[in-house]
């Protein structure tokens, strides 16, 4: 039996399509069943290197979103603001447009992310891309400014396995989150605390690991980071260049300062492997675990794909107490049905809004701490959502969305599941197969073949074969097996 608390890598004996669904699921968005069977037979270190590694893969970048509207209403805005007028004077039916045209934009972003998601031949990017948006929320409510929170997402995307000192500075320079924890308007005279208080209790260090002088002197040090547009400044005039003690080490310290003495505690990666472990293997990992996970990381000097690479090949990812234990957060169970089923035509902002009824908006985080974890996603409202998901797909309806939003959909994965001749039996295995990567239990197998409209042995009436194979992949979704990780 694989050790939870080991890091040593999986035995290449122990190795199989169940591995392999479950590593899809973890470290993707899940997978059709011809790609667990690659994935199978690549090996352990062969596969995980070839989702680590993902620089290595060709990806055609999505379409870029039509910003064409809203630059047009911005320049509108510029013009006049050159003359002298203040924002606030501007007639209010011109700055409502702007805020639609702001609006409307977001919506195309987070779209154009789904649809990365889906069409991804890098999940493992997208899905640390979800990680660290989650991690460094910022909320397009407060920032209320669509190209910074876009800039945002590519910035978390290129670094998504990088050094997480870079993730560090490139966080405390990005507009979005300057103006999201209103570092933008601190100076030395009236130094503000919201940034670095959030930066050591839910970026970097966790509560008890700092005093209330370190938060001060933190802030005293980021005093000056601020943007012009959509683009850091440091304007010096500002900073407080005096001298702090922060953490133990004193002198004229800057917030790139700051952060180097943050990432020299030893608290920082078992902070951070915490955050990794909670998403990516189950709600609370043995410390032996934790401790080992984070002597890799500072070992590897906070590079992140290393820290993957070993958690991914580690007995500990592959014992059973960590396998389906984790709820799938809406994002996950939308990207992975899709993924999975091959549904054709859903329109993104279909998704999107989807995701949102289930409690996860991208580029709404409730609060600075981001999303709920593990059994927090499931609330009676949530969980009807995700029952009603499953309906929309198979019955192209779900209620929450607007009407002219349900719309049939088609996917050729589930049409080959129908063909003459083909037993009750046989399409409950296929389904098993296709959405669960393993046998459903009797009960849940009698059910399904009950859906169906008939017995193991018993063909599809052709005529009903459709609508009974939709209801039956409905009632598979909406399983506790189907909605965990």
């Amino acid at each position: 039996m694989a050790d939870l608390a080991s890091i040593q890598p999986i035995s290449r004996r122990v190795w199989n399509r169940d591995a392999a669904a479950h590593l899809l699921r973890r470290a993707g968005f899940g997978a059709h069943p011809d790609e667990v069977v690659r994935f199978a037979d690549l090996g352990p270190e062969a596969a995980v290197d070839s989702l680590v590694d993902y620089e290595r893969v060709a990806e055609e970048p999505q379409p870029p979103a039509d910003r064409s509207d809203l630059m047009r209403w911005s320049e509108h805005v510029a013009a006049i603001q050159r003359t002298g007028t203040q924002f606030e004077m501007i007639p209010a039916e011109i700055r409502s447009q702007v805020s639609r045209a702001n609006r409307e934009y977001m919506l195309a972003i987070a779209a154009r992310w789904i649809r990365t998601m889906i069409e991804t031949k890098r999940p493992l990017q997208e899905k640390m891309t979800l990680f660290w948006h989650g991690h460094f929320a910022t909320s397009f409510g407060v920032v209320a400014a669509a190209v910074r929170m876009e800039n945002q997402l590519e910035m978390l995307r290129r670094n998504a396995s990088g050094a997480f000192r870079t993730l560090l500075l490139e966080i405390s320079r990005d507009p979005a989150m300057l103006r999201y924890l209103d570092n933008f308007r601190s100076r030395k005279e009236y130094p503000n605390e919201n940034y670095a208080r959030e930066l050591l209790e839910l970026f970097s260090l966790g509560i008890g690991n700092y005093t209330e002088d370190d938060v001060k002197a933190a802030a005293r040090a980021f005093t000056g980071w601020t943007f012009r547009g959509d683009d850091f400044f440091f304007n010096r005039a500002w900073h407080d260049n005096g001298e702090k003690t922060f953490l133990g080490r004193g002198g004229r310290l800057t917030g790139e300062d700051v952060i180097d003495i943050i990432l020299q505690q030893p608290a920082a990666s078992r902070f951070i492997v915490n955050k990794f472990t909670r998403t990516f293997l189950m709600q609370k990992a043995p410390e032996p675990l934790v401790a080992r996970l984070a002597d890799v990381f500072r070992a590897n000097r906070y590079e992140v794909k290393p820290l993957l690479r070993t958690l991914f090949l580690s007995e500990a990812f592959y014992a059973p107490q960590a396998v389906r234990q984790q709820v799938k957060n809406p994002v996950e169970l939308v990207i992975g049905t899709i993924r999975t089923l091959g549904f054709k035509d859903v329109p993104d902002e279909v998704l999107y809004i989807a995701m949102g009824l289930m409690g996860q908006s991208l580029f709404y985080p409730p609060n600075v701490g981001g999303w709920p974890s593990g059994r927090g996603w499931i609330n009676t409202a949530t969980l009807l959502a995700r029952h009603n998901f499953a309906l929309l797909l198979m019955e192209s309806k779900m209620p929450g969305l607007p009407r002219s939003f349900q719309t049939a959909v088609q996917s050729p994965r589930v049409d080959r599941l129908v063909s003459a001749g083909r037993t009750c039996g046989e399409i409950v295995d296929n389904l098993s197969d296709l959405l669960l990567q393993r046998k459903m239990s009797v009960a849940h197998r009698q059910a399904v073949v009950r859906a169906l409209g008939g017995n193991e042995r018993a063909v599809l009436d052709p005529s009903r074969a459709q609508a009974e194979l939709r209801s039956a992949i409905a009632l598979v979704m909406s399983t506790g097996d189907y909605q965990m990780n």
